[in-house]
């Protein structure tokens, strides 16, 4: 790991995360970090661009892929542009973070907030993205991740009833 380096974000610019996401996302950078890797915080270029032209080619079709596509979220933009993604688990929604977003009338932030409000204990996972051919570099920095997250008391090993 000390010759890897690796960027993460925490905002994309279009649709702010919960809490518990941003402080996962750092956790994750930190664990590497703490393995040699040389973190840098880093903010994504112009994603509402990339979006709109992964629905384009992805409703091209009338539609029918993308319905496919939505439940995969950012990996399915990360393997469109060629990029190996995984997900790791690496914590829970602790109690009190669950949400930071105010009430609105946005429909999405109306969505979003509902799903985040009563999360607390819920699994959290972060994204690990590669650049192309360089699977074993995603897979190495999962491993990493999940090997130091396990050690946390709030790791998702099991459900909690």
């Amino acid at each position: 790991m000390s010759k890897l380096r690796v960027a993460y974000y925490t905002d994309d610019g279009t649709l702010a995360v919960a809490p518990a996401v941003r402080r996962a996302v750092r956790e994750a950078a930190d664990i590497l970090r703490d393995c040699g890797a040389q973190i840098t915080a880093w903010s994504p270029p112009d994603v509402p661009q990339a979006i709109e032209a992964f629905f384009s080619i992805f409703t091209a079709d009338g539609g029918e892929l993308v319905s496919e596509m939505l439940g995969r979220g950012y990996t399915a933009l990360y393997n469109l542009l060629g990029y190996p993604a995984g997900i790791v688990p690496n914590t829970r929604v602790r109690p009190g973070e669950e949400s930071d977003r105010a009430a609105s009338r946005d429909i999405l932030e109306q969505a979003a907030r509902k799903v985040e409000l009563g999360s607390a204990g819920l699994p959290v996972g972060v994204q690990v993205v590669a650049r192309p051919w360089r699977e074993h570099v995603a897979l190495a920095a999962m491993q990493a991740i999940e090997r130091a997250a396990r050690a946390r008391a709030d790791f998702p090993a099991a459900p909690q009833f």
